[in-house]
């Protein structure tokens, strides 16, 4: 909601008293969702550019240039608000708009990534959001042919009333298809295309940007409606109408927060430009006033701008896909926003005020009273647990560990042909197949093969306990997950999800997140082309956690084989980083005390570094079986994932671990160390016949390793000295705990 300040700004700008319609407009317009005022001071903070960089922020979605010169358009966006309010169509449409994202810069979308965040998994309402967010990626996704490669779902009471949806999208520019910019270069007519337009979603920009309270029914008209066969429809004839050599489309815009008024004025504004739009003639599913024209979020709708002569062929195009298209308006030179019912003039704004005025905030902060508290948990001096098997069942079979195939499994990983990796892994590999045409691929040749890797990480219990470190290692640990790939880093996308920008306390934690990201990413060299911001994840005070989430790309060239992600018996076990105990913000601490706390170190970024460069030529050279990071869990967690990871692999079975105490510093205190999420440290599994290269490589480069174990045929998984398991039924448990949960 507009406050009296920001009306009095508007009555400044327009010199008069606004009309309803036009505060509705200034409403949406200058939210938190569409206008940034909140944050945008602090964006300008985080690195964004780089020689691969071709599209970044401003954009629709960025793009960058891999070494082959494909270009990759990726960005990722929240759905929370709507997922909370109506599970399933929140969550579809949540897909259904990153996905035109990434086509409004002429990209195919060819892989999708969701992060999921819910409540206490006990309680039947999370199990009903969880179950019906999963339906709607699942049946957005698989229905318009985008593959769900890669995710994260997790649960923590955090999140009992704010429930977390964000997706991320990549798609790859066709050969012969040039790139179209949201910002046009000269004056064109304004041309929907897409489904028709109805009464759903209106207010959904505003609605994304107010605290949650009391009964939240009455919101769900604000909530979207997607149609993925539409969606369909339309993003091959976008890409048919890109590929036209008669057509010149001179920019394009999605439909999405805050509907057609967001997208002519947002575009005109970029030009220069003012606009002239006649609701009249905008394709409708029932009678709607000009203002709802203007507000509803309508799924499944694009703006073109091109010269009228164009009109007819993509009208053509248009109409053989089953799809509405009019000219419904210009871009003019007046710099004002007009909006006519047929003849009548209805709204006439200065289009600066309505789009480049908004506000831009320097909130206060203020460090959380509990940030010392948690600082003060030593998890240290929590006694070892007496039942080690106990200890280590519980963090295995916790919700935030357990195997989530009984999500994945939900979706069509694999429609494309592209997707070389099974879900589970530290990052997802697409293969790059060239296109002889905008619809049509063609299998690259093995010796030019390349790649990209695609890892989607957070860590609420890091960034709730240090916002700065947990910022930074959020960072780290999507650039890990791709090196255990084979995969260079090249750009990140992010989602910045927090609670109430008005509280001094959230914007702090804001604050150092992004203060956190700058360092990670000045350090490791890499920018971030695009991202979303979701404040107000609030309900009646009470805020989530600081999470930021981060989308990593990396690309693999050249592209020979797929690394694995697990066990083959008859190898050894090697951790290769720092060991030493580290469980501040662990889940193993959150398991088994119910607590969260203790103080991050920072990380070695000289050390992450050489390991990032390190782990990625020993995975693409094959000196090393199988790589994974260690992360949530801990040190033993993380070897029982890769001897687990097999039931994806073309043998079908787990693999038996044996597991030596030689890196446990203190027997007595042997949890410290099994369940440490020390960083950067990997596990890698490396065969007899290359050990002697690879400890020879160590030296040469001085990377700290140790031998800890070894793989083996029989039905074992075992920590000498401490517990002892047949990694069969670790396996069951395991992979069943989630499902049974849920039921």
């Amino acid at each position: 909601m507009l406050t009296s300040e920001e009306i009095e700004r508007i009555k400044k700008l327009i010199g008069r008293e606004p009309t309803s319609d036009e505060v509705m407009i200034f409403d949406a317009m200058w939210s938190e969702h569409a206008s940034y005022k909140s944050s945008k001071l602090h964006l300008r903070k985080l690195p964004r550019e780089s020689d691969k960089v071709i599209f970044g922020f401003g954009e629709n979605a960025g793009v960058v240039k891999l070494k082959d010169d494909s270009l990759i358009a990726f960005k990722i966006e929240s759905h929370n608000h709507p997922s909370y309010i109506e599970p399933y169509s929140g969550a579809a449409t949540g897909v259904g708009g990153i996905i035109r994202d990434v086509l409004c810069v002429s990209a195919r979308p060819i892989a999708l990534a969701d992060f999921l965040c819910f409540g206490n998994i006990k309680d039947r309402k999370m199990k009903y959001l969880c179950e019906r967010v999963v339906d709607g990626i699942s049946d957005y996704g698989n229905s318009v042919g985008v593959p769900v490669v890669r995710g994260q779902t997790l649960f923590y009471g955090f999140f009992d009333h704010n429930i977390i949806v964000n997706v991320m999208c990549v798609g790859k520019v066709p050969e012969g298809v040039k790139l179209i910019s949201s910002k046009p270069s000269k004056k064109g007519k304004l041309i929907y295309i897409g489904g028709k337009t109805g009464r759903d979603g209106i207010g959904g920009a505003s609605m994304a940007s107010q605290s949650f309270e009391g009964d939240l029914s009455e919101k769900k008209p604000a909530v979207q409606i997607g149609d993925p066969f539409t969606e369909k429809c339309l993003i091959e004839a976008i890409l048919e109408i890109l590929s036209s050599p008669d057509i010149d489309v001179i920019a394009m815009q999605d439909m999405g927060a805050a509907g057609l008024l967001n997208s002519s004025s947002e575009l005109a504004s970029k030009g220069g430009f003012g606009a002239k739009i006649d609701v009249s003639r905008v394709p409708k599913r029932q009678p709607l006033l000009p203002i709802e024209f203007l507000l509803s979020e309508s799924q499944e709708r694009m703006l073109l701008v091109a010269e009228e002569k164009h009109f007819p062929k993509i009208k053509e195009i248009a109409q053989k896909w089953g799809l509405d298209c009019e000219i419904i308006g210009e871009l003019t030179d007046t710099g004002l926003y007009e909006v006519f019912d047929g003849e009548k003039k209805v709204i006439s704004l200065p289009i600066s005020a309505i789009v480049d005025s908004a506000p831009v905030y320097d909130r206060p902060q203020r460090k959380p009273s509990w940030i010392d508290s948690l600082r003060a948990v030593a998890p240290e001096k929590f006694p070892p647990p007496k039942n080690k098997e106990d200890a280590f069942l519980k963090v295995i079979t916790s919700p935030n560990f357990a195997g989530k195939k009984f999500i994945f499994e939900q979706y069509d990983w694999g429609v494309l042909g592209q997707t070389c990796s099974a879900p589970g892994g530290d990052a997802a590999i697409i293969k790059l197949n060239k296109m002889r045409s905008f619809n049509e691929y063609v299998s690259s040749e093995e010796e030019n093969s390349i790649a990209i890797a695609i890892s989607l990480d957070g860590n609420p219990l890091y960034s709730f306990v240090d916002p700065y470190v947990g910022a930074i290692l959020t960072v780290a640990e999507g650039i890990r997950n791709i090196s255990c790939v084979g995969a260079e880093p090249i750009a990140i996308t992010d989602n910045l999800n927090f609670g109430n920008p008005e509280n001094p306390e959230v914007m702090w934690e804001f604050v150092k997140t992004i203060e956190g990201m700058e360092r990670a990413l000045k350090e490791f060299g890499i920018p971030v082309v695009s991202g979303n911001v979701s404040f107000y994840n609030e309900y009646e005070g009470v805020s989530i956690p600081p999470l930021p989430v981060v989308g990593t790309i990396g690309e693999i060239f050249p592209f020979r084989s797929v690394p694995k992600s697990f066990f083959d018996p008859g190898s050894f076990v090697i951790a290769v980083g720092k060991i030493f105990p580290q469980l501040a913000g662990s889940l193993y601490i959150y398991v088994n005390f119910e607590k969260v706390g203790g103080i991050l170190p920072e990380p070695d970024f000289e050390l992450e570094k050489k390991l990032f460069s390190f782990i990625r030529y020993v995975v693409s050279e094959g000196i090393v079986d199988s790589a994974h990071d260690v992360s949530e869990g801990g040190i033993v967690p993380a070897i029982f994932e890769c001897a687990v990871s097999g039931v994806f692999s073309p043998s079908g079975r787990e693999v038996g671990v044996k597991i030596k105490k030689n890196f446990i510093k203190d027997e007595q205190r042997w949890d410290l160390f099994v369940f440490s999420e020390c960083y950067p440290l990997y596990i890698v599994s490396v065969k007899p016949e290359n050990l002697e290269k690879f400890i020879s490589l160590c030296g040469e480069n001085g990377i700290p390793y140790q031998v800890i174990g070894e793989t083996v045929e029989s039905d074992i998984f075992e920590v000498e000295s401490i517990f002892s398991f047949k990694i069969s039924e670790l396996r069951k448990a395991w992979e069943e705990s989630l499902a049974r949960e849920l039921e």
